[in-house]
């Protein structure tokens, strides 16, 4: 794949954010929260944990850019709502199980 192995993301299942936004509508007291898992996933991990659950073989192509991502900080959420979305490592199998193939409708 034309990425770079240590280009990182926070990825946040919709399941994870639904409940954020209700609470941050219903009850939501500061200007501003943060709606992220709150842990970056490298694409070398996220080949990794995708060879491990599907044998997919992904590989990177890009150089390393040598550049960390930033952390997003979800403490608001966690602190005004009791909520903590689930990372990826946690949702990624049950999601691999309901569409275990690429391109399948």
């Amino acid at each position: 794949m034309d990425v770079s192995p240590d280009a990182a993301r926070d990825y946040v299942h919709i399941e994870d954010v639904l409940p954020v936004l209700l609470a941050i509508a219903e009850r939501g007291r500061r200007p501003l929260y943060n709606v992220a898992s709150g842990a970056n996933v490298s694409n070398a991990d996220l080949f990794k944990l995708l060879f491990r659950l599907t044998g997919w073989q992904l590989v990177a192509t890009r150089l390393s850019s040598g550049e960390e991502a930033p952390t997003i900080d979800v403490s608001a959420i966690l602190e005004d709502f009791d909520l903590r979305p689930k990372f990826l490592h946690d949702r990624l199998p049950a999601m691999m199980r309901r569409k275990p193939t690429l391109g399948a409708a």
